[in-house]
């Protein structure tokens, strides 16, 4: 991932991310292996507003789990831990 250029290398190929999408995969990856409460994302990524709709983080997970993993529909790097937040586990080949 190349932060600064907003950035993520997949395959040699160069993908770009939104800045919430670059704010959320940041954040997991300084986490890796452990799971990151929802509220944790919400606060570290949108800050602390008290009308924040789920939906918004759903999606956001949904477009970055399109660029990343192999097959969207069974994850194997961005994982959700149901009721408890998602865990980042980084790709190896």
């Amino acid at each position: 991932m190349d932060v600064t250029r907003g950035l993520l290398i997949k395959d040699e190929l160069n993908i770009g991310l939104s800045l919430i999408e670059l704010r959320i995969l940041s954040l997991l990856a300084t986490k890796v292996g452990k799971i990151v409460p929802h509220k944790v994302i919400v606060k570290q990524v949108w800050g602390d507003t008290g009308l924040f709709d789920p939906t918004t983080l759903y999606m956001s997970i949904y477009r970055i789990r399109k660029k990343i993993e192999d097959d969207p529909s069974s994850p194997k790097c961005l994982l959700t831990i149901k009721g408890r937040g998602y865990v980042f586990y980084r790709r190896v080949k």
